[in-house]
């Protein structure tokens, strides 16, 4: 059985000692979240996840939490899987946190196989539609030379679909001398680009948040 000793409005836990149960010094506490978007709005009426529990916010943002008076713990919201904030805290009464919520990114990637062949004319290239997930502005594109002769053309990758050498936006162009590419292509979140390759094997497009902050090499 359960009980909440009350002392002047106050409630205070019970304790066992040896003999009987004794009121604790440790007053329970509320403190106030006042949780926003990264640009300032509060989120409200959204579910977050805090510590593993789901929560619903005000419409001001704000969600109540009780603890121990005196009790520091480290706090770590979840909105929606890719915002999250972490905020230490303290209960003490009336306390009040505001923390804004960063957007981070969903880490994953893709398998291009469609630039997995060579031309011996006309430079032909084959098309790959990328579209780019939210909040990715920097992704990362690695791939090495299909097959290599003096007759069969260099690999490619970029934005140019014609019969022709270079051209446009050029990410990678793997002439007879070099094998592989990384590079690290500037994007724009939620755009769609065509990137057409050739004489491109095991190509792979990334993006993840370490990714984000990588400098680029070029622009699409």
């Amino acid at each position: 059985m359960r009980y909440k000793i009350m002392v002047k409005g106050a409630a205070y836990k019970a304790a066992r000692t040896a003999k009987l149960y004794t009121a604790q010094i440790y007053r329970a506490v509320s403190i106030k979240l006042i949780i926003t978007l990264p640009d300032g709005t509060p989120l409200s009426g959204q579910t977050v996840n805090i510590n593993g529990t789901d929560m619903t916010t005000g419409t001001d943002g704000q969600v109540i939490l009780t603890g121990d008076m005196g009790l520091t713990a480290k706090l770590h919201i979840v909105y929606s899987s890719t915002y999250t904030a972490d905020v230490d805290v303290t209960y003490v009464a009336d306390a009040s946190y505001t923390m804004a919520l960063e957007e981070h990114v969903t880490a994953g990637s893709v398998t291009v196989s469609e630039w997995a062949f060579s031309s011996t004319s006309s430079y032909a290239k084959k098309p790959y539609t990328l579209v780019v997930p939210p909040v990715v502005t920097v992704v990362k594109m690695t791939g090495s030379k299909y097959r290599s002769s003096t007759r069969i053309k260099a690999g490619y990758v970029g934005t140019n679909g014609e019969a022709i050498q270079h051209g446009d936006v050029e990410i990678a162009y793997l002439a007879y001398g070099s094998s592989t590419f990384e590079k690290y292509v500037g994007v724009t979140p939620g755009e769609t680009y065509t990137i057409y390759g050739r004489n491109v094997k095991d190509a792979t497009i990334e993006w993840s948040d370490e990714i984000n902050t990588h400098a680029v090499d070029v622009t699409i």
